[in-house]
């Protein structure tokens, strides 16, 4: 079956200062995608940093360190694609 889907994206860069963040979608984003759960992507900006998303709702996302002590900061990139 073929439809019109767009896709829709939106990504940035975050520093957490314990072992898991939440980051929240552009409300742009997040009014367009509406109920639906986008693919999310992050890249540490530390080759020693091992990360993971726990969790994702249209909303956004969070993700947990599981290299660092709590407490030890990191930094990373991320983005988020869904249709619509």
């Amino acid at each position: 079956i073929a439809s019109e889907m767009q896709c829709v994206s939106d990504f940035g860069s975050a520093t957490a200062k314990s072992k898991e963040m939440w980051v929240s979608f552009s409300g742009e984003f997040a009014s367009q995608i509406g109920n639906n759960v986008p693919i999310v992507t992050v890249t540490p900006l530390n080759p020693d940093v091992m990360l993971h998303i726990a969790e994702t709702t249209s909303d956004g996302f969070r993700v947990v360190n599981t290299s660092l002590n709590d407490g030890d900061a990191f930094s990373f990139n991320w983005i988020a694609m869904s249709r619509y």
